[in-house]
């Protein structure tokens, strides 16, 4: 937690002459400023009586940060590591050590996110851009009977600001950097209707040139194959800036408050990121044969990393690989709470459509062949449904208790071009064309229909005016249904090969995930788990100054299936189709 704290202002006495002249000030006690959290999902209380490890973080702390992205934040928090996966603008974030690098679009995060209740549900739009933030509460360690989906890592909370009733507003702001790299954010506040109605609408706009350079020095190679038309020739980058961004993220919320009691509000978000895809850097070591690159004649380049960035910026294939890490998201959330006598009823629904289209160069080489380009591309939908009641007794007994219930349907292709196996000789080998793997795509197909739900419950008892009891239960209901084929080339959907059926009949990589239309090489695989986790705790005030708890809990985290599965262009079998185990994460 970011403490604030009143200075104490001493006096001072500069001297008997200027005694008389001066004033004296006495010192004030020093006393730390109150933060409110919603880590235990009722009312707001105090961090400093709240027995979770949660780190707040206001919008004045925010402000004071001046964040690029969510992960930023991890300068603030302790037990909190944030990174990105190389060669993706995605979250790889970990708590205690518990945390992933994966890109694996069917993984769940150990760290999940929420914002304003809904559950981001891929670390691919987990990168939030951080604009018109309340407030930011990271719990460290296994989560489940307080926040809507199990975890083993944490959660970070994030809460948006919420449209303030009978209140105009307008905020601009800018930022200018290096790189050529501005922002522009702006908020706007808007009452409708007089003490019951408001609309806020808020976003940012983020540009950059990017830090790298597409400089990589490519050949002469060395081939095997001496037919190969690249054979002494060399390549260089364009010299084109590499690595910018190109990003606008969005919200439109409207508050309705018929009475006091009652608060409704409904948003719609909007994410639209055509930043540059992340160059990748040659670090082969040199004069190491034990690398194939080495023997190619591709060792890496001397100079400065940041001016030998590579990317080919190959459009043909279906690569489009200027157009860049390419991800629209739509978001509609509906989120509404009501207080009647001692309860306060929650209900939070939400449909998120996201398209991630993200063309990678992956080799740190650019020239006269692809030697690894790829594409990963993938649709997603998300439902998700949670109805959670909290009590507001002034009694010892307090408790939350609720169901949660999300659904995500994702369709993944990843369309590779393997050029460098021209080189090794396997074009002119296998298809008496020595530019073979370089022309014609390879692409491999997968979706998982995943269901989860689950009932919560958590509650607390204060034995006396310093010791309380608390205890928590969930019961987790997770199915993953999967379908894949393995890696083929296009002109093999259809089992066999197809010379006439090329990458531009298919038009699209995501095309290749029809399976009732291409069924040749198709596996299905399914799985549920069912598991309980829980919580326990102990907390005591010992006096006015010192809190302290000792808390148990349990999280789980279900098992994932690879979207790699059949990248060797083999069948995929049963034993290679099922998911990993599952994960169990005990903290004390």
């Amino acid at each position: 937690m970011k403490s604030w704290l009143r200075g104490a202002r001493d006096g001072v006495i500069a001297g008997t002459a200027l005694a008389c002249a001066l004033p004296i000030y006495a010192a004030e006690e020093r006393v730390l400023e109150e933060v409110l959290v919603t880590a235990t999902r009722r009312e707001a209380v105090d961090v400093r009586t709240t027995p979770v490890a949660v780190t707040p973080l206001t919008a004045e702390d925010v402000d004071l940060l001046v964040p690029r992205d969510l992960g930023d934040i991890a300068a603030l928090v302790p037990n909190f590591s944030a990174g990105k996966p190389a060669g993706f603008n995605a979250a790889a974030f970990a708590m205690r050590g518990v945390g992933q690098t994966s890109i694996i679009v069917y993984a769940d995060a150990h760290v999940g996110v929420t914002v304003d209740d809904f559950v981001i549900p891929h670390i691919q739009t987990q990168v939030l851009e951080m604009f018109d933030i309340e407030q930011v509460e990271v719990l460290r360690g296994p989560q489940g009977t307080l926040f809507g989906k199990n975890t083993t890592g944490g959660v970070i909370n994030v809460r948006t600001k919420r449209p303030e009733i009978d209140e105009l507003s307008l905020e601009l702001r800018g930022k200018f950097a290096e790189y050529g790299r501005h922002e522009e954010r702006f908020a706007i506040n808007v009452p409708v209707v007089e003490d019951t109605l408001a609309v806020r609408a808020a976003g940012v706009f983020i540009n950059s040139d990017g830090i790298y350079e597409n400089g990589a020095a490519y050949g002469p190679v060395t081939a095997f194959d001496p037919t190969h038309p690249a054979l002494g020739t060399s390549g260089v980058g364009d010299g084109r800036d590499a690595g910018g961004d190109d990003a606008f993220s969005g919200r439109l919320k409207g508050l309705w408050t018929p009475n006091e009691n009652i608060n409704v509000m409904l948003t719609y978000e909007i994410i639209r990121d055509d930043g540059d895809a992340p160059p990748s850097v040659n670090g082969t070591p040199p004069n190491n044969p034990a690398f194939v690159w080495n023997l190619l004649g591709l060792t890496q380049d001397a100079g400065d990393p940041l001016k030998r960035a590579a990317t080919t910026n190959r459009d043909d294939l279906l690569l489009n690989m200027s157009k860049g890490h390419r991800i629209d998201v739509d978001g509609y959330y509906l989120n509404a709470d009501w207080t009647f006598a001692d309860f306060t009823l929650y209900s939070v629904t939400g449909w998120r459509e996201q398209e991630s289209r993200l063309p990678s160069t992956y080799t740190g080489e650019v020239g006269p062949v692809s030697l690894f380009d790829a594409t990963r591309d993938d649709d997603r939908e998300t439902f998700q449904q949670e109805v959670r009641i909290a009590s507001n007794f002034a009694g010892p007994v307090n408790f939350v208790g609720g169901f949660f219930y999300q659904e995500d349907e994702t369709t993944f292709c990843v369309l590779q071009v393997l050029g460098f196996l021209d080189l090794l000789g396997l074009g002119s080998g296998l298809f008496a064309d020595p530019t073979f793997w370089d022309n014609n795509p390879q692409v491999l197909c997968n979706a998982q229909d995943a269901k989860n739900w689950a009932v919560f419950a958590d509650g607390t008892f204060e034995v006396n005016d310093r010791l309380t009891l608390g205890a928590g239960m969930r019961y987790t209901h997770e199915e993953k249904d999967w379908i894949g084929r393995n890696q083929v080339f296009i002109q093999s959907l259809g089992g066999g090969f197809n010379p006439g059926f090329t990458w531009q009949n298919l038009g699209t990589p995501l095309a290749a995930a029809d399976f009732a239309r291409w069924p040749t090489g198709v596996l299905q695989h399914d799985e549920e788990w069912n598991e309980p986790t829980w919580r326990g705790l102990a907390s005591y005030q010992f006096n006015d100054d010192v809190y302290g708890y000792v808390s148990y809990s349990r999280g789980f985290k279900s098992g994932a299936y690879n979207d790699q599965t059949g990248t060797t262009g083999l069948g995929i079998t049963p034993a290679a189709a099922a998911p990993t185990d599952p994960e169990i994460a005990d903290a004390i």
